[in-house]
């Protein structure tokens, strides 16, 4: 079984945690090796650069945001995602360059493209074998942020309501670019959810349904 980079994708409020700790369940049940990282972070630089980009003590440019979240991309493909798969693990990636277009690109107002053709050096050429992305109602993803404990919340958490739908928005854009997406209606039950998003996985790679 040739192993997958597997991204999950989607705003704060959508549910990207809970679908990943479902499909880390089901992958153990199935036998299949598999690991999981975040962006930023799953390297020493990752998470030093993951502490400055969601913590409020540094001020931090646009520009700036952006190339770092690349550095940090850059190093995760080198250190972590490539010889993972080299290895035959599976990769579950949480946020990969789609997210720079959402947040970057559009919410920030830097260009989708700008973004984009940054990433393209930072990639080196990688790209996943399937998007997961969530999709849910502004309003249901709002309520879903205000529950949550709110005594930590990053520096994009607390960018307010414009921002986060511009995220959204961003998305939308995000994912008519990359022929890998597979959008996924969040608005169910987490058990709704991660069912179609297993029967994803499954059509990208049958052997799993043995």
């Amino acid at each position: 079984m040739r192993p997958q980079l597997i991204v999950v994708e989607g705003p704060d409020g959508a549910g990207k945690g809970t679908l990943i700790e479902g499909l880390l369940s089901r992958l153990d049940q199935a036998g299949v090796p598999h690991v999981k990282l975040r962006e930023p972070g799953g390297t020493q630089l990752g998470e030093s650069l993951r502490a400055m980009l969601k913590g409020r003590e540094v001020t931090i440019g646009s520009r700036a945001e952006a190339l770092l979240f690349a550095a940090a991309r850059a190093q995760l493909i080198e250190e972590q995602i490539r010889p993972r798969l080299d290895e035959g693990t599976w990769v579950i990636l949480d946020r990969f360059v789609d997210s720079s277009i959402a947040y970057q690109g559009h919410a920030r107002g830097l260009g989708v493209e700008a973004v984009a053709q940054m990433n393209e050096f930072a990639l080196d050429g990688l790209r996943p074998d399937l998007t997961l992305m969530l999709t849910v109602p502004n309003e249901i993803a709002q309520q879903r942020r205000h529950v949550r404990d709110t005594s930590d919340n990053d520096r994009f958490e607390t960018e307010g309501e414009l921002f986060q739908q511009r995220t959204v928005e961003g998305y939308r854009i995000a994912a008519q670019r990359n022929a890998t997406v597979r959008l996924l209606d969040a608005s169910g039950t987490p058990a709704q959810v991660l069912d179609a998003a297993w029967q994803q996985l499954i059509a990208a790679q049958p052997d799993l349904a043995a």
